[in-house]
């Protein structure tokens, strides 16, 4: 189960098969399409630090069996400005860059870079708590970009590689957007929404504490099989 902004236009929806079991040419499936509206899209608000709460309608054309929704957040991204080296164009493990985020109740890790002040070609990777690869960008440029959904709790080393540094070295910005904790909550979610059916939650968040800013969270939701099926962003000002 998949899903993707609706927008006007004609969508093409694409089946892949990577394996069959070799008994026949063809095999035949079945599948669904629907619409889904979340109202509102995003949840915004501002005011001084405290609590605060807005629902979220949610209709549905198809049916949506063991819903979850969870919230996510609250927090900033962070944009540093750092140095990278010729490195080893064959060789991701000779990074000249490395740092370490640390995720706990996570729902989505995004880092980028960008900017290179002589217009290097820098690569980014970025590993699990288990030292395992999950996720690299390598496009013949310095802008990066990379994404890990439901990231697990535990330390992600993201390493910049310098690929090509006609300087020998240079410096870029590399942004850390880590969407984790637990100021966002969500109350009042079914267990099971009907093809046809509509469902009302409750987003709700806890600011106390926090300077004066704009802070970032997110509310995943989906059947358990999909749970981050549907995004709502959550911004909230604190004044």
């Amino acid at each position: 189960m998949v899903s993707a902004p609706a927008q006007e236009g004609l969508h093409g929806i694409l089946l892949h098969q990577v394996k069959v079991d070799g008994t026949a040419l063809e095999e035949w499936f079945g599948g669904a399409v629907g619409m889904v509206t979340v109202d509102p899209g995003a949840v915004s608000a501002s005011g001084p630090a405290g609590t605060g709460s807005m629902k979220v309608t949610i209709s549905s054309e198809l049916e949506l069996p063991l819903f979850t929704a969870e919230g996510f957040g609250l927090g900033t991204p962070v944009t540093t400005r750092e140095t990278v080296y010729q490195d080893d164009p064959d060789d991701p493990a000779t990074a000249s860059f490395v740092t370490t985020v640390d995720i706990e109740h996570g729902a989505r890790l995004e880092v980028s870079t960008c900017c290179s002040a002589g217009g290097s070609d820098i690569d980014l990777y970025v590993y699990g708590p288990d030292g395992r690869l999950l996720a690299s960008s390598t496009t013949p440029i310095d802008e990066e970009y990379v994404s890990i959904l439901f990231p697990e709790d535990g330390t992600y080393t993201i390493a910049v590689h310098g690929w090509s540094v006609p300087a020998g070295v240079d410096t870029f910005d590399l942004t850390i957007n880590a969407v984790q904790g637990y100021d966002v909550t969500v109350s009042d979610v079914p267990s099971h929404i009907p093809a046809g059916g509509t469902a009302t939650l409750t987003v709700q968040w806890d600011t106390t504490g926090k300077a004066p800013g704009t802070y970032y969270g997110l509310v995943l939701m989906g059947p358990i099989t999909a749970p981050g099926l549907l995004e709502v962003p959550v911004e909230i000002v604190v004044e």
